[in-house]
């Protein structure tokens, strides 16, 4: 939907992981973002993609962002401007290091002294380990080979070669053993930096806000135009991952971190849980915050908007009128000076992933419009193996229905789960479906 009343006309181009061009259809399909991970902060198993259409509009006002660069791990953003594009393409390039530094200055060197050492005694044991596993690959090989050349009709050339047999066997035996321990004494280390991220939760939750509060200020000092845009981080804690892809790593936490209407979804065994709240103005808490700060909230064109003693005071029709479908936005000047409407505050949450959940989507509200959770898992499930045509199916389905917005999301898959725990969200899936169309053909008999 359209946030604002005006637009501007100014189309800022954005980096390369943004860009945008129409195509004969009007669709302004932006290029598939299908990216591996290359950083300090990867999270083996994890797949993702992002796919991004202008939709019915003239123009993609929506940015994404991936990175697994900075501490403290995997972070993905969905921002979704309004009004113009400077403020997401401000986001889109400047939020994510912006929070990663508050949270080192937030956290300080000591603390992050014990992690280090941490990081760097399980990198050697990690070391150290791979050296012993191809050793022993070379010695059963040598094993296999001994074997081969016992001569049954030469009792003396077996026992010398059972002898080296069974050195080889005892070395190898020795070396699983050393391996097994280095597994157990890294599930320990791994367990220590876990509880070691719990301990930062307060430095967490304050430096998302005390950032995101930071950006807000840079954008209305730096912002030409009155635009604004809402925006949402999934931000994974690397430090909480399994040491593997065949893990499955059911104590992987991350933080959601909201501010307007983009929504992540949990696919929970086959069912689509809400993570996010949408900050809307006729939200009763909302609206109390708005109205206690001297603005107002009302209905038009049929949608909740928020807007100031001003704008009330201006005829509908004209151009220039400014009022806003979200309550939380970064930018937006006009809801912001000199009484502040509009809150760039974010909604932050902490999220562990649990043993029947398989992947997140994350989506700007044009998609969010047409379909419900349930929606977006029923059209992931199919294609868990691959985040590319996940993504793309979710846009093409929103488009299909009707939105008139434009249209992002982003697949996150936990591709440490197995097949079993896929069937079983796919049976859930059909169950639920099945559910929904007994429910309405109950609501059209009733209606006849």
């Amino acid at each position: 939907m359209s946030k604002r009343k005006f637009r501007d006309d100014d189309d800022i181009e954005g980096d390369k992981q943004t860009k945008s061009s129409r195509n004969k259809e009007q669709v302004d399909r932006v290029k598939p973002s299908v990216q591996e991970q290359h950083g300090c902060f990867s999270i083996p198993g994890l797949r993702f993609a992002t796919e991004s259409w202008a939709g019915m509009k003239t123009s993609n006002e929506d940015r994404q962002v991936s990175s697994a660069e900075l501490f403290p791990g995997l972070v993905f953003g969905v921002f979704d401007g309004h009004g113009g594009t400077f403020s997401a393409d401000f986001l889109s390039r400047h939020l994510v290091k912006s929070v990663a530094s508050v949270i080192r200055q937030s956290i300080g060197r000591k603390a992050f002294a014990d992690l280090e050492r941490s990081h760097e005694q399980s990198n050697q044991e990690k070391a150290r380990k791979n050296a012993i596993i191809e050793q022993v690959k070379l010695l059963r090989h040598q094993l296999r080979e001994l074997e081969t050349l016992k001569d049954p009709d030469s009792e003396s050339s077996v026992d010398e070669i059972q002898a080296l047999v069974d050195q080889l066997a005892d070395t190898i035996a020795q070396l699983d053993s050393e391996v097994l321990q280095i597994n157990a004494e890294q599930a320990v280390r791994l367990e220590e930096r876990r509880k070691w991220c719990k301990e930062q939760h307060s430095h967490f939750l304050k430096s998302f806000k005390e950032a995101f509060e930071r950006m807000d200020s840079q954008i209305l000092q730096k912002n030409p135009s009155q635009d604004g845009s809402t925006a949402l981080l999934v931000w994974f804690l690397a430090d909480t991952a399994g040491f593997s892809d065949e893990e499955d790593s059911e104590g992987l936490t991350f933080y959601t971190v909201n501010v307007g209407d983009c929504r992540a979804v949990m696919c929970r065994g086959g069912r689509g849980v809400a993570l996010t709240s949408d900050y809307k103005p006729d939200r009763p808490d909302e609206q109390q915050r708005i109205e206690r700060a001297g603005g107002f909230v009302g209905k038009i064109a049929g949608l909740s908007r928020v807007y100031s003693a001003a704008g009330a005071g201006l005829a509908m029709e004209r151009e220039k009128t400014t009022y806003l479908a979200v309550s939380r936005a970064f930018g937006d000047r006009s809801l912001k000076t000199p009484t502040p409407l509009v809150s760039c505050e974010p909604e932050v949450k902490r999220v562990t992933v649990e043993h029947d959940d398989l992947f997140l989507v994350l989506a700007s509200d044009g998609v969010w419009d047409v379909l419900s959770e349930q929606d977006a898992v029923d059209i992931v499930l199919p294609h868990f193996h691959n985040a590319k045509a996940a993504a793309d199916a979710i846009v093409k389905a929103a488009y299909k229905k009707g939105s008139i917005d434009n249209l992002t999301a982003t697949v996150v898959q936990f591709g440490w789960k197995s097949d079993a725990q896929l069937q079983q969200a796919l049976e859930s899936s059909n169950t639920s479906r099945n559910e929904a169309e007994a429910e309405e053909e109950e609501i059209d008999m009733f209606n006849l």
